[in-house]
């Protein structure tokens, strides 16, 4: 990468980073927690202050012209988030707001799955992901229990060797009594595409599919969540799917691996000069070395 394009980089990461009184604010931290409580840019600070000082009312109940704005204000931010998604049936769908995540995966689990299911049914999680995409699953199997109802859960397969859902293996898994499937988009720690468009033809078009898009909506192109991925599998956990720029570094044997190294090749800070990987979303990540190797189906790679 040329002085020209890093000085434009930089530009571009500063202009982000005006943005938030909290990040201007101590300018000498890099805040990477986003996925679980993201901050807030001025821009939101001020329609929240706007908000809260000239149309502080109920949405969806009152007449008066507060309560008329409140409910304006919301239908258009569904609207928006629809087209930022790129929803390509808004007519058909609807968008619900929650306090994040967490709550909007119970929310599916105990509102919709559990009024869904019927004895004998069967579902598949993700026992290898974040934990916030499994209890709410574990929960809804328990509260149909204590009614009488016996839901059998099964675990989603993956590939060791990619860390990917392995659709082959979940094609054999998926039986007659297969009423829904809980998916994550992005690894929560790998920061890898998990291939989720290969779920669908797994699984058939008959089956919900609930996809946790809490560390994809933000880092990849509008309409990702929704439409189909358009990533190849990578070799490895967590990897960038791109033309290694620093096969040197990171031990590929070919500029052609798909890994590795920060796009301008820099060299890895140190302690970490023997990590193997630039995952998209977490920065440099020490997994590489079998002493620091997570406890789960993906561990270790073939």
């Amino acid at each position: 990468m040329s002085g020209g394009d890093r000085d434009a980089d930089g530009a571009w990461q500063r202009t982000v980073r005006a943005q938030f009184p909290i990040i201007t604010a101590h300018p000498e931290l890099a805040y990477l927690d986003s996925a679980a409580t993201s901050q807030k840019p001025r821009a939101v600070l001020d329609a929240v202050q706007t908000y809260l000082t000239s149309a502080n009312a109920n949405a969806g109940r009152g007449t008066y012209p507060w309560a008329n704005r409140t409910t304006e204000s919301i239908e258009r931010a569904r609207d928006r988030v629809k087209d930022f998604l790129g929803d390509p049936e808004p007519d058909r769908s609807a968008v619900h707001f929650t306090s994040g995540t967490t709550e909007g995966l119970r929310t599916v689990a105990r509102d919709w799955l559990t009024e869904y299911l019927t004895d004998g049914d069967e579902i598949l999680v993700p026992f290898a992901d974040h934990r916030a995409n499994l209890e709410p699953w574990l929960e809804a199997r328990r509260l149909l229990a204590a009614r009488g109802t016996e839901v059998r859960i099964r675990a989603l397969p993956y590939q060791k060797a990619s860390g990917d859902y392995d659709h082959r293996a979940l094609a054999s898994a998926v039986g007659p009594r297969t009423r829904f499937v809980a998916a994550t988009h992005v690894h929560h720690v790998y920061g890898g595409d998990m291939n989720v468009h290969r779920l669908r033809a797994a699984v058939g078009p008959q089956v919900p599919i609930c996809l946790d898009a809490a560390q994809s909506v933000g880092h990849l192109p509008s309409g990702s969540a929704i439409r189909r991925s358009t990533s190849t599998s990578s070799s490895s956990p967590g990897t960038r799917r791109s033309r290694c720029r620093a096969p040197e570094r990171c031990g590929h044997a070919t500029p052609a691996a798909p890994c590795c190294g920060p796009p301008d090749g820099r060299a890895p800070p140190t302690p970490w000069a023997s990590s193997r990987c630039w995952p998209h979303s977490t920065g440099w990540t020490r997994w590489a070395s079998t002493a620091s190797a997570p406890t789960s189906p993906l561990w270790p790679p073939a």
